[in-house]
């Protein structure tokens, strides 16, 4: 059975992304706590995760974030920062940097994640 989530084809369309079994099934689960894993200073806020839309998504990248975060959470590694988001239509926003950190929060069982706004460009 694999796990489908919605991403951003490059066209900017919502598409389904699908997670291989064999890529869920191989990695740690990773507790939500936040603090484990997010380097948490102002100016993030906390986005449910239906909020989240992924603009990518990479098989090695997934499996080298959970890795990271886990690594992080043992303090082996630095913490990353929140992930950063810029709005779409409605209320939901898309990842900018961090889209393999989502996915295995969403793997997880989280229900939110630290994010940080992306500058605009004006």
């Amino acid at each position: 059975m694999s796990i489908v989530f919605f991403s951003l084809n490059e066209n900017g369309q919502l598409e389904p992304f699908e997670v291989e079994p064999d890529v869920a099934s191989g990695l740690d689960g990773l507790p939500e706590d936040h603090s484990k894993y997010f380097d948490l200073v102002d100016g993030y806020e906390v986005i449910p995760l239906d909020k989240l839309v992924s603009s990518r998504a990479r098989a090695k990248g997934i499996r080298n974030a959970n890795s990271f975060m886990a690594a992080a959470a043992a303090g082996t590694m630095p913490k990353r920062q929140p992930i950063s988001i810029s709005p779409l239509e409605g209320d939901l926003f898309k990842v900018d940097d961090g889209n393999s950190t989502l996915i295995n929060a969403r793997l997880s069982g989280w229900t939110s994640i630290p994010c940080r706004r992306s500058p605009t460009e004006e």
